[in-house]
């Protein structure tokens, strides 16, 4: 399992680097999910791998969207204190 965390953390550091900028949404362990089915795979392109880390971006970001507004509705009253 180390070995693994420690290759999800250069994945994350290097993909940073060539981006030229941070990728807040790109985790360390979404990261380590990624290169576990990556692995897995006998054949995996370049443009094959951006796709899914798009995808899981994406999914992730609309996951997250779809929390805060049910958070949002159940707590109504604490949000608008708080001035969410």
């Amino acid at each position: 399992m180390p070995k693994d965390s420690a290759r999800a953390d250069l994945y994350v550091t290097l993909t940073k680097r060539e981006l030229k900028r941070d990728v807040p949404e790109l985790t360390l362990d979404m990261a380590l999910g990624l290169l576990r089915s990556a692995f897995a795979q006998k054949d995996l392109s370049e443009e094959h791998a951006i796709h899914l880390v798009d995808y899981h971006l994406r999914r992730n970001g609309i996951a997250h969207d779809s929390h805060r507004k049910t958070w949002l509705a159940r707590h109504k009253d604490l949000a608008e204190r708080l001035n969410l």
